[in-house]
């Protein structure tokens, strides 16, 4: 069997029951603290916003009624629940079946990005920060909400040697990533970044970073 068959098999088996579970899966900590730091980061938004790796569209639920946000979702079954979650808020969005290394969208177009626990997931997230950075105006802001690498080394070690078998659970999720190293190179100048401990998500999702990435006035 080829790797491409392969992985559009197993899209269609696990991808569609892992879209059904995810919201599931998540709801006890986004009924805490994952919640309101969800809810902190994206509530004062306002402007034109793309939101990258939307999932299921969790962040409607925080979003100011005045923001139309443009939702970017590469996984066919999450975008579906994404489209009814919208529709059951009456919230009007642009849902986009797009990854997020490769947005839809003209240079300079948004006022802000918003990447929540998508660049743990994406398979080249220094290309998704590339393209927050392309498609954001000058002086916009990329928000971020990231689980990442945990600086408990027992934590850390155990991220490590389960990453594999949690990916092929979490459809790609690579909890131990460093992603705070990521903004700076794509050319974003970081104006606010701070690190909790989430109790209750296991090892694997205990440590998430959130803040905020400035795309420079001025090319330099």
């Amino acid at each position: 069997m080829s790797t491409a068959v392969g992985h559009r098999l197993y899209v269609a088996t696990w991808g569609r029951a892992f879209a059904a579970m995810y919201d599931r899966f998540l709801g006890k900590a986004e009924a805490g603290k994952l919640g309101r730091l969800r809810h902190e980061l994206v509530a004062p938004i306002r402007g034109q916003v793309v939101d990258i790796g939307a999932g299921t569209g969790v962040n409607l639920l925080h979003y100011d009624e005045s923001v139309e946000p443009i939702m970017i979702e590469p996984d066919r079954f999450m975008a579906t629940r994404l489209a009814a979650r919208a529709h059951g808020l009456g919230r009007s969005v642009d849902v986009v079946l797009a990854p997020g290394e490769s947005l839809p969208l003209d240079d300079a177009s948004v006022d802000h990005v918003v990447c929540t626990l998508v660049l743990c997931t994406a398979p080249k997230p220094d290309e998704v920060v590339a393209e927050a950075f392309r498609v954001l105006r000058p002086g916009g802001t990329l928000h971020f909400l990231e689980h990442v690498r945990s600086n408990t080394e027992k934590v850390a070690k155990i991220q490590d040697r389960f990453r594999r078998p949690w990916s092929a659970l979490g459809c790609g999720c690579q909890a131990n990533r460093t992603t705070e190293v990521l903004f700076q190179p794509a050319g974003f100048s970081i104006t606010s970044l701070e690190r909790f401990q989430l109790h209750g998500c296991g090892p694997m999702l205990s440590d998430v970073i959130v803040g905020s990435a400035q795309k420079p006035e001025v090319a330099h």
